[in-house]
């Protein structure tokens, strides 16, 4: 009775001890699996919606460089910058900048400056002084900084050039307040979900800067990137990579975060939740389990105690424990569901014959269709494909194969609604294991709008701003292509260069707005006079560019050159107006004139120059003389420039009589030069040069002043006249300050010793 008593003691202990470890082991699988269910789906949710933030804030900071960019190439800003290259402070043209900044502010532009050329401090600005709280550059093109002051501000400096030569340079700043909701707007992930956006340090991979996040709530010029030996979620994001990890953030709090960099920006985004938050319904439910666990316990202890059924015992809390798993798994799978309703990608999950098993309401809301009635359906109902008989199983893994040479952002396809209407979709698909099979799930992100912005950066990109023709980027392409076409089928091409005459001074004197819609006029008429598949581009200012293509015989450009000038000066009616405009076109033909873009578009210049000389109003073919021609005039005003600093120059006098004959009454100047290499050149080749690039001002007051001193010479040698004649330039006459000028120069010759 005692070994049978001992016996059943034992037994009852070690039956107690395997019901004891069975339960335990359980309850921590049960557990376990909804937590690492639950972390997967909500890491793959929050990298997802990451990315896409990503992707939607380097999109607002290009479309601001592309807007500063049009900004530097409007006509009136290279002029005017242009203007004050030779006189800095005229100041029609810099009320003529102050007056374009203003009409530039927007509700967005903060701030603009404007730059002379290889001069830092700016000789207009307008709107706000913003004092930054910190700053980072960012590598675009071209030079930008991102700043924080009460929100972002992006800082955008463009180079103003026309024909490769800097005028100077104009600062955008403008604010953002759809970069500033990245920070501040709600993300669904509870109370301590956040948003963080940093950039490295130059030249210091310890340390970063950081924008406010709606928890810290001010900035962090100097924030370290690893404490403790433990490097910040942020940090991996700043070395350019992407991903999901679970680590402590800069309050030393333990968080889930998923990383990733903004484009090439030199940017890093992180989108994170405590730990204590994310996993407290798990930890509140796992004190349910605690209890279950300590009641399977005490009832089999019981049951093995008193003997009493034991087997009807173990069979009922065997289901009890089931029941209570599968409502925790209910719950959990409730939560998740939740969560993934939040997300703002569509989410599916797909078995792996290519059958939808369920989808979000972001899927509904892209698609039209319910939940409900995808479930089942091949994955080919909402995204298109040109087989539409292939199977579903066989789509899915083509959809797979493409999605695996991807990067980040998956592949491109094509969805379909209920409607019928088909949008671009972004797809990512990854798969993981649940219950012992594969369940694919599939992120889907309408590109409509992305699509949409990235064709309107290209255009602004390639299209003047004005008048919506080819700017000087897309046109090099053209004429490109031209040529290779041209030398495929043996058949020429005429590049023509058309430059307005006299635009200047209707510009000057009716305005810029006039000037503008002329510009677009002119513009019109020129494509009026050439076919299709012609183009017609501007270069800048009062500059166009016409390329005819598949020209049989050279002369044939002429025609086209005859019929633009004709069709241009006639009568234009721009508002209570009637204005009148001329051109001068020069033209270069392939292959005789050129074989390549650039040899093509300096001849067609070339030429355009001659047309000009020649009376404007007319036009000229390229001739190799016409290059000789250019390159003495080059040589004579490169020359020309250093020939006062050098001593190059002398004046010669030459004596006016009085009537009789008798008597000296006057002297005329006479410029001379003698360069040391070119020798004696005549004043009819230097002096036209000297006109037409401006060098004639600073040498007619070179002139004046030297008269001046030799005229108090003769004095006080006693040699009385009553005049020394001086000449003066009709471009001399266009400058304001003429007569001041001059003043200036006679008081400070007659007043001190030459």
């Amino acid at each position: 009775m005692q070994n049978l008593t001992a016996k059943s003691r034992r037994i009852s202990i070690i039956a107690g001890v395997v019901l004891i470890i069975a339960t335990l082991v359980t309850g921590f699988v049960v557990f376990t699996v909804m937590k690492n269910n639950a972390e997967a789906l909500l890491s793959r949710g929050m990298l997802l919606s990451l990315q896409t933030r990503a992707d939607q804030f380097r999109l607002e900071i290009q479309e601001t460089d592309a807007a500063a960019r049009h900004i530097a190439d409007h006509p009136d800003v290279i002029g005017s910058l242009g203007a004050l290259q030779s006189n800095p402070s005229d100041p029609r043209e810099l009320a003529t900048l102050r007056r374009i900044a203003h009409s530039l502010l927007t509700d967005g532009t903060s701030r603009i400056e404007f730059s002379l050329a290889h001069d830092a401090h700016p000789v207009v600005t307008a709107g706000e002084k913003l004092d930054n709280e910190i700053s980072v550059p960012l590598p675009l093109r071209p030079r930008a900084r991102l700043a924080w002051n009460n929100g972002f501000v992006l800082g955008t400096t463009v180079e103003v050039r026309k024909e490769a030569r800097l005028f100077g340079l104009v600062t955008v700043y403008s604010r953002h307040p759809a970069l500033d909701a990245f920070l501040t707007a709600k993300i669904g992930l509870g109370k301590t979900g956040e948003i963080a956006i940093c950039s490295p340090l130059p030249d210091d991979h310890l340390y970063m800067k950081c924008f406010p996040t709606q928890i810290s709530g001010h900035v962090f010029p100097h924030q370290a990137r690893i404490i403790n030996g433990a490097p910040l979620p942020m940090s991996h994001a700043l070395n350019g990579k992407t991903g999901v990890v679970v680590a402590r953030d800069y309050r030393q709090k333990r968080v889930v975060a998923a990383y990733a960099p903004i484009g090439n920006l030199g940017l890093g985004m992180v989108l994170k939740i405590d730990t204590s938050e994310l996993f407290a319904p798990v930890w509140r439910e796992a004190r349910y389990i605690l209890i279950v666990v300590l009641l399977i316990v005490a009832i089999g202890v019981a049951l093995l105690r008193w003997l009493v059924t034991p087997l009807i015992s173990q069979v009922l809390m065997s289901e009890k424990e089931a029941h209570d798993a599968n409502a925790l798994l209910r719950d959990t799978e409730t939560r998740t569901r939740a969560v993934l309703e939040n997300v703002d990608e569509g989410i599916i999950t797909l078995s792996d014959s290519g059958h939808i098993e369920s989808a979000n309401s972001a899927v509904e809301s892209m698609f039209g269709y319910d939940s409900k009635s995808l479930r089942g359906k091949s994955i080919g109902l909402l995204l298109r494909h040109h087989d539409r008989d292939l199977d579903s199983r066989l789509y899915l893994q083509r959809l797979l194969a493409a999605d695996s040479v991807e990067e980040h952002f998956g592949q491109e396809v094509t969805g379909c609604r209920t409607d019928g209407s088909t949008f671009p979709v972004g797809l990512k698909i990854s798969d993981m294991e649940l219950d012992d099979r594969t369940v694919y799930i599939g992120a889907l992100r309408d590109l409509t709008d992305l699509k949409a912005k990235e064709e309107k950066i290209l255009h602004l990109a390639n299209h003047d701003a004005l008048t919506g023709l080819p700017n000087r980027n897309l046109l090099q392409d053209r004429v490109q292509q031209a040529i290779i076409h041209g030398h495929r089928h043996g058949i020429r091409v005429a590049v023509l260069f058309l430059d307005l005459d006299n635009f200047k001074t209707i510009n000057d004197s009716l305005g810029h707005d006039v000037g503008d819609m002329l510009l677009e006029a002119v513009a019109t008429r020129i494509q009026e006079c050439v076919r299709e598949k012609d183009t017609v581009a501007r270069q800048g200012g009062d500059e166009f560019i016409v390329v005819v293509t598949e020209l049989g015989d050279a002369q044939d450009s002429g025609v086209v050159a005859t019929n633009v000038l004709q069709r241009i000066s006639q009568p234009y009616s721009i508002g209570n107006r009637e204005l009148h405009v001329n051109a001068s076109v020069g033209i270069a033909v392939f292959p005789e004139d050129g074989k390549d873009v650039e040899t093509l578009m300096k001849n067609s210049d070339i030429a355009m120059y001659h047309a000009k000389s020649a009376g404007r109003n007319n036009f000229q073919f390229y001739a190799p003389e016409m290059n000789r021609v250019a390159t003495e005039r080059l040589v004579i005003e490169t020359n020309l420039r250093h020939a006062i600093e050098e001593n190059q120059l002398h004046v010669a006098y030459q004596p006016i009589l009085a009537a009789d004959g008798n008597m000296t009454v006057a002297a005329e100047t006479l410029l001379r030069w003698d360069h040391p290499t070119l020798g004696s050149v005549s004043p009819s080749s230097f002096v036209p040069v000297a006109e037409e690039s401006g060098i004639i001002v600073s040498l007619g007051e070179w002139v004046m002043r030297q008269a001046c001193m030799q005229y108090r010479r003769w004095k006080d040698d006693g040699i009385d006249l009553q005049r020394v004649v001086v000449n003066v330039s009709p471009r001399q006459f266009r400058q304001r300050n003429l007569a001041q000028s001059f003043v200036d120069i006679l008081h400070a010759c007659l007043t001190h010793d030459p």
